[in-house]
């Protein structure tokens, strides 16, 4: 049921939510198309959502976005990213 409402709504804030739940790539490709201001909580949650996964590439665009220093750092952290532990911004 859920794909389906997936391809035929309309709302992007109700397809982000149907997306999240399963469909990450749907999501991400909804988070991308939103205006700056409106996707800034939804890079987030799309990071969160991911991480949750045990999907680790998909985070660090996502909270890079949304300027998530913090969860940028942590990552790059457990995931023995030494190079970018490294880099001054």
């Amino acid at each position: 049921m859920k794909p389906l409402a997936l391809k035929i709504s309309t709302s992007h804030d109700h397809r982000y939510g149907l997306a999240t739940l399963d469909a990450l790539d749907t999501a991400l490709f909804i988070t991308e198309q939103l205006p700056e201001p409106e996707n800034k909580i939804k890079w987030k949650a799309v990071g969160d959502r991911t991480l949750f996964g045990w999907k680790f590439a998909t985070p660090k665009p996502s909270y890079g976005h949304n300027g998530e220093v913090g969860a940028l750092f942590m990552l790059d952290l457990t995931t023995v990213n030494a190079n970018a532990v490294k880099e001054d911004d």
